[in-house]
């Protein structure tokens, strides 16, 4: 059977050594995100963009299969340019 006070000296060893990891690897201040520079968006890109709502509102009406293919090229072209920035900012930002 365990001694209590061993128990409790462990239970403190543990704490201690945890609290001491958290102390050392967390960061203690407060991480703020600038909401507006999180995703910077290039002029050629927000064109992309409009150009893909307006497709995809134009299928909607129309229903119509070259609408639609013209709509998923532009869907795929602003999905790599995003993913593009978005790598490139993690990049800027892991330097």
């Amino acid at each position: 059977m365990l001694n209590v006070s061993s128990v409790d000296k462990m239970w403190k060893k543990f704490k201690s050594t945890l609290f001491d990891g958290m102390d050392k690897f967390i960061p203690k201040g407060e991480v703020r995100k600038d909401k507006r520079n999180f995703q910077p968006f290039t002029a050629e890109l927000h064109k992309l963009i409009n150009k893909k709502h307006r497709l995809w509102n134009r299928w909607i009406s129309t229903r119509d299969d070259t609408i639609f293919n013209k709509y998923k090229i532009t869907r795929n072209k602003v999905k790599r340019e995003t993913v593009k920035l978005l790598q490139q900012e993690q990049h800027k930002i892991s330097l």
